[in-house]
């Protein structure tokens, strides 16, 4: 039943009946590596693809790109809900792709910063770089147009001992504390981009690892259990004898039972008629 909703919601994106179909593998696995439901799954998957112009073949790829993100940094289904949309359309625009921009919010977030201030301050400060001729742009010492470019601009501001004060001139103050995050998290920044080059094989590993506990257990147990009945609606053979008598059964039973509970009480109250009548008591 999830399935079809996650299905509903491909469609609702515009994704093609054979698109969807390719994209609800990855999905699935997508929603139990990072838990959450499918619809919402769908959801994120549809608008990502959207946001970073990349096609429904790459579905398996760019979520795997945000379940090892998640898996490797304080990011989670819903930071990364509020937080794509605001950042994801200008950092795609600046040329950063998938990758650079969850990147830059996983630093963000092992931070401390919420969703709704990283995802603000990122795009500021890419829509700072944007312009070649701005205080940011010349302070990093050359044209900044990938993410190892801005990196090496980091640190090179950071060698050169750049203070607070002189950041607040180059940023913003809603962007100030989350551009010295990065000055100063330029080598934790670069090993998370680094997990995020190789992601084969990784959306299947997170999803089975949260699978192998009780409550995924039992979230198998009720797909096993969904499945069965569903197989069990759709028999027209011996199965289906064998439920239609049961029912048969059930329901005469049921008008036995509600005769019986009648005749009691049409019994008993005639009973106390008779002793009220005799003046006695009735037990």
């Amino acid at each position: 039943s999830q399935v079809t909703s996650l299905q509903m919601e491909f469609a609702k994106l515009g994704f093609s009946e054979s698109q969807i179909i390719a994209m609800t593998e990855p999905t699935l696995n997508f929603a139990r590596a990072i838990g959450t439901d499918l619809p919402s799954a769908a959801k994120m998957a549809g608008s990502t693809l959207r946001i970073f112009g990349l096609n429904a073949n790459e579905t398996k790829d760019a979520l795997s790109v945000l379940a090892v993100a998640a898996d490797k940094s304080s990011l989670d289904f819903s930071y990364l809900e509020t937080a794509m949309s605001t950042v994801g359309p200008v950092a795609k625009t600046f040329g950063f792709s998938l990758r650079d921009t969850t990147t830059l919010l996983g630093t963000l977030a092992n931070a401390g910063f919420d969703a709704s201030s990283a995802a603000t301050a990122t795009r500021n400060i890419l829509l700072n770089l944007a312009n070649s001729s701005g205080k940011l742009a010349k302070a990093l010492g050359e044209p900044v147009h990938t993410f190892p470019e801005l990196m090496d601009g980091l640190k090179w501001l950071k060698d050169m001992g750049v203070d607070l004060a002189t950041t607040l001139e180059l940023t913003d103050k809603r962007s100030v504390a989350a551009f010295n995050t990065f000055l100063d998290g330029t080598d934790s920044a670069l090993e998370l981009r680094d997990a995020l080059d190789d992601v084969d094989g990784e959306l299947e590993r997170i999803a089975s690892e949260r699978l192998n506990t009780v409550r995924g257990s039992l979230k198998l147990l009720q797909s096993a259990w969904e499945g069965f009945i569903l197989a069990f609606s759709n028999s027209k053979g011996i199965i289906k004898q064998v439920i239609d008598g049961l029912t048969t059964a059930v329901t005469a039973l049921t008008e036995f039972v509600n005769k019986t509970a009648k005749f009691d009480r049409l019994g008993k109250s005639f009973a106390e008629s008779a002793l009220e009548s005799a003046g006695g008591d009735y037990d």
